[in-house]
């Protein structure tokens, strides 16, 4: 049920707002999702203290009930074209177009790719800091203060840049960046040894990129192929979450105090996003 909100929250904004609208839309709501890593543990924790375990559905119910009449009241239909039932094979064919185009495509393997990365590293912090680190177990989870808020400023600052620039060109400057990015982590990993400030700095610089990144690079996607709204959503939060389930299973996999194993993940990350900047350039 949860896995329709992401895809047609994107089609919404992409049916009633121009793509400049939608970096800065994507980047206040990229900063409130990023905010439940840090929110949602405190919570929890307060509730399950407060009245048990079976509380925090008992919360989860009003909430639900809360949005359910906050989409009846006032989410109206943004979509002036809507079409048919359609076949199966209409179905797959509208996907293929979305798929063929190149640009679509590169811009989509480096979003998947720096976001996913991240999300992993929030899913392995328990296993890298509590398992491997032997970091408290009750204070890991404030951990996440730093990275959570390196994606905060990143995204601020991309929002700022969208007033005075075009979103291709910060686009290019987080690919750049990602570089030094690269370069910085590799040489900590190479001098120092592995510990929860090293990895944490890595976190936080990859998520400052992150945060970046998410406003122009969603808003030059949902605008490439705007009369297919939905299924341009669809592809990128199905290209997401199934990204962000394979790489958080390598990331669960790994032994963080062997250096080289960080080094591979950071390296790995890099160049395949740069494999998709390099698809969607070839066919600009």
């Amino acid at each position: 049920g949860t896995a329709i909100g992401s895809p047609l929250g994107r089609a919404i904004l992409t049916d009633s707002l121009d793509r400049h609208e939608i970096a800065k839309t994507i980047g206040v709501v990229s900063m409130v999702v990023l905010m439940q890593p840090l929110i949602a543990p405190v919570i929890g924790s307060i509730l399950i203290m407060m009245a048990g375990w079976r509380s925090i559905y008992a919360v989860l119910l009003i909430i639900t009930i809360g949005l359910l009449v906050c989409v009846v009241k006032w989410l109206k239909e943004t979509n002036s074209q809507v079409r048919q039932k359609e076949s199966l094979s209409q179905i797959l064919a509208i996907i293929w177009s979305v798929l063929s185009n190149k640009k679509f495509c590169g811009h989509l393997v480096i979003y998947t790719f720096l976001n996913m990365a991240v999300i992993a590293y929030y899913t392995a912090m328990p296993f890298w800091f509590v398992t491997q680190l032997h970091f408290p177990e009750h204070a890991y989870p404030y951990l996440a203060i730093f990275p959570v808020t390196a994606f905060f400023l990143g995204s601020l600052l991309s929002r700022r840049l969208i007033k005075r620039m075009a979103l291709e060109k910060i686009i290019k400057i987080v690919m750049i960046s990602e570089i030094f990015f690269l370069l910085i982590s590799l040489t900590l990993l190479s001098v120092l040894s592995v510990s929860v400030g090293i990895l944490l700095l890595i976190m936080s610089l990859h998520s400052l990129l992150a945060g970046m990144l998410s406003p122009p690079i969603n808003a030059v996607l949902l605008g490439l192929i705007k009369d297919k709204a939905g299924t341009v959503a669809a592809t990128i939060s199905t290209a997401l979450y199934l990204g962000l389930t394979l790489l958080s299973i390598f990331a669960m996999n790994m032994h963080i105090i062997h250096s080289y194993e960080m080094m591979i993940f950071v390296s790995a990350v890099c160049v395949i996003t740069w494999f998709g900047y390099f698809i969607s350039m070839s066919d600009s």
